[in-house]
């Protein structure tokens, strides 16, 4: 592509290693915009003359970026690079997407506003990761459970819970995937801390997406684990969990 662009620049869904390993091994590639960590860099990655830029997640804010450019040696010279806030309240929403989402809302309300448990107060993302994976152990009858914490979406509010709130926290069609293992061959994350026997055989669940990205720090942190049990949809199971609490606490 390089004889025939004046500029490469990538915008990658990727993880912090692959930005660094982009930074670090690939020099064709002079600016990169990236994105799948939540959380926006205060200031822009740069190593030898290149740049990567990435802003927070949800909306939250939106980046500028402004290049000169040498065409001939198809590199930035001189970039300026602003993070902007979006405030929300002080934007009028475009008549047209709002009549798209009034529409959809019309047919979604229905089928997820339904009343599910009581929650006794506020839960943080980290909070509703162990909750999830306390679900999946009480539903599924496996020994540990592993969620990633990127992969809760939102928090839970104290008081009425819809089932609205578990698609909101859970909006991925992600499976329940359970293997088993001996002690000594369980990786510390999938332990969750606890005490474990090296000779016992235990059980871990965990959704289709950390099996399949289980390498990564963000997930197991490990390799070569098999997961063959089919446990159905995560979220159904968190949802069926939740109903036979009634309360959460």
């Amino acid at each position: 592509m390089r004889p025939r662009a004046d500029l490469i620049v990538p915008l990658g869904h990727i993880t912090g290693e692959e930005e660094r390993a982009l930074l670090d091994g690939a020099p064709e590639i002079p600016v990169l915009v990236s994105g799948h960590i939540h959380t926006g860099l205060a200031q822009p990655l740069t190593r030898d003359g290149r740049i990567l830029v990435r802003v927070k997640s949800y909306g939250e804010e939106i980046g500028r970026l402004e290049l000169q450019v040498d065409t001939e040696k198809k590199a930035p010279v001189f970039y300026t690079w602003k993070r902007i806030p979006v405030d929300d309240a002080a934007l009028t929403p475009d008549a047209d997407v709002a009549a798209r989402i009034a529409h959809w809302e019309t047919q979604v309300a229905p089928r997820v506003d339904v009343p599910l448990a009581v929650s006794r107060r506020f839960f943080t993302k980290r909070e509703v990761k162990a909750l999830i994976e306390q679900a999946v152990c009480e539903e599924t009858g496996a020994d540990f459970a592993f969620m990633n914490l990127e992969g809760v979406r939102d928090t839970l509010p104290a008081g009425q819970l819809l089932e609205r709130h578990i698609w909101n926290i859970m909006p991925f069609e992600n499976e329940v995937l359970i293997g088993s293992f001996k002690g000594r061959d369980l990786p510390p994350k999938g332990a969750g801390g606890r005490q474990i026997d090296p000779g016992r055989n235990y059980t871990l669940a965990v959704s289709d997406y950390t099996a399949a990205n289980q390498q990564t720090a963000d997930n197991l942190g490990t390799t070569g684990l098999e997961f063959p049990q089919h446990a159905g949809p995560m979220r159904d199971t968190i949802i069926d969990w939740y109903r036979k609490k009634k309360v959460i606490e």
